[in-house]
């Protein structure tokens, strides 16, 4: 995996928190304009959590399968292709589970340091966050069994994730999940994003039976 292999890390612990800070100067700085007002902080923690969620949408769950998509490639030494090795393999199928379990771990730090400074509310943000992750997850394993390409898996997906981060899609219409970031607020609210969780379980189970059918074909010629 080589140097691949550190920038979910990056993301989530450098990126992440200093465009988080970044926007807080800018935030203290206005707030600090409006002292005068009973409301100021109020708004000033309402955008930061804003900012929160829209930042964690638009990049944590891209890399949720990151780790994973490395540890199911081989590369043929003697074609040169990438060849999947979920089918038979057991092993190795749950090493890549494990990865993306350490990724939904990791996330939950930044995310539950976000739950403290900015309000309870974020739990549900939270929520949501895991159950987006779990929806690319699924869809990018179904992606690498498709197309047996660990490259296309990631164009495809970076422009599945590049189009909800472009609002080129209506608010709030499945199969997409994230438009004009709306803060989530009771339980009830992240009602609707249980079908992009349940979607990734259905997807990661079909991938793994669909990888194992055509590892048998490939065994039994």
């Amino acid at each position: 995996m080589g140097l691949a292999f550190f920038l979910p890390l990056v993301v989530v612990f450098i990126y992440f928190p200093l465009r988080n800070i970044q926007q807080y100067l800018r935030e203290l700085e206005f707030f600090n304009q409006l002292a005068g007002l009973q409301d100021g902080r109020g708004e000033m923690l309402f955008e930061l959590r804003r900012y929160f969620v829209y930042l964690s949408l638009a990049f944590l769950p891209f890399f949720s399968s990151w780790w994973s998509l490395f540890v199911l490639r081989e590369s043929s030494e003697s074609s040169g292709k990438e060849i999947l090795r979920i089918g038979h393999e057991a092993p190795l199928w749950w090493e890549q589970f494990y990865f993306f379990l350490l990724y939904l771990f990791l996330i939950s730090i930044p995310s539950v340091a976000g739950i403290f400074l900015l309000g309870w509310g974020m739990i549900f943000d939270y929520i949501r966050l895991i159950m987006i992750c779990v929806y690319l997850y699924g869809i990018a394993l179904f992606l690498l069994v498709l197309s047996q390409s660990i490259g296309l898996s990631f164009i495809m997906l970076f422009s599945f994730v590049a189009i909800n981060n472009a609002d080129l899609v209506e608010s709030g219409t499945f199969p997409f999940y994230m438009f004009n970031f709306p803060m989530l607020e009771t339980l009830g609210d992240v009602i609707p994003y249980l079908a992009h969780g349940g979607t990734g379980l259905i997807l990661v189970v079909f991938s793994y039976l669909l990888s194992n059918t055509f590892a048998a074909r490939k065994f039994s010629t």
